[in-house]
């Protein structure tokens, strides 16, 4: 286990400090609860345990925690400290697309449809139409849903009742569609149209009250 800001004085490198996999098989051996050595009341001083997760280095939230067999049961977390659920009913979030060619675009607007998410509006970024590929019939349908070329509302079915997704033709390259896209909300994530939603929903997270950075 290397600590680089950890420096030894004698040699002035970092300090390592050996694995410890091997003493605590050892041990195992020597005191697990199918062994010799045990107290004179019988009881192994090693016992084995699954309600001890490992999150060191995760971000979760409460729900991502395993749960023991019933309500009495509880789990040891070791690791970081957990963060809130978001809830757009405090804050709003965009979710801002950038697109090319438009053929992956419905699986998206499905996914919006169908997945647990907190977005209330999305903004699709895309080429002018000088550089845009011919639509086809359903791409023009889908773009003509809301009754404009350039907004459509898309029904959720688990999250806000209806979210806007608004069309917007780029003035600049791709790689300012972060900087270039037309929030209005106070925060907004990005992605493209190579990815969907995840139907089992998308969890962001937020800080708690007490955090400085809410």
């Amino acid at each position: 286990f290397p600590f680089p800001d950890m420096k030894d004085p004698d040699t002035g490198g970092s300090i390592i400090l050996a694995a410890k996999g091997d003493k605590f098989r050892r041990w195992w051996d020597l005191y697990g609860p199918t062994n010799a050595l045990t107290s004179p009341d019988g009881l192994s001083p090693m016992k084995e345990s699954s309600v001890i997760a490992n999150f060191a280095a995760t971000d979760y939230l409460d729900e991502h925690l395993p749960t023991g067999k019933d309500d009495s049961e509880g789990v040891v977390v070791h690791g970081k400290g957990g963060w809130r659920q978001w809830n757009h009913m405090d804050h709003d979030v965009t979710l801002v697309i950038s697109d090319w060619d438009g053929s992956l675009l419905p699986s998206v607007m499905e996914s919006l449809s169908n997945a647990h998410h907190p977005f209330t509006e999305v903004v699709v970024m895309r080429p002018p139409p000088e550089e845009r590929p011919k639509l086809s019939l359903l791409q023009r349908a889908m773009r003509l849903l809301g009754g404009n070329a350039d907004v459509q509302t898309v029904t959720s079915h688990t999250g806000p009742n209806t979210i806007n997704v608004k069309y917007v033709d780029r003035l600049h390259p791709d790689y300012m569609d972060l900087c270039a896209a037309p929030v209005r909300t106070n925060w907004f994530m990005t992605t493209n149209s190579y990815h969907a939603l995840n139907p089992k929903g998308v969890d962001l997270m937020f800080t708690h009250p007490s955090s400085n950075a809410e």
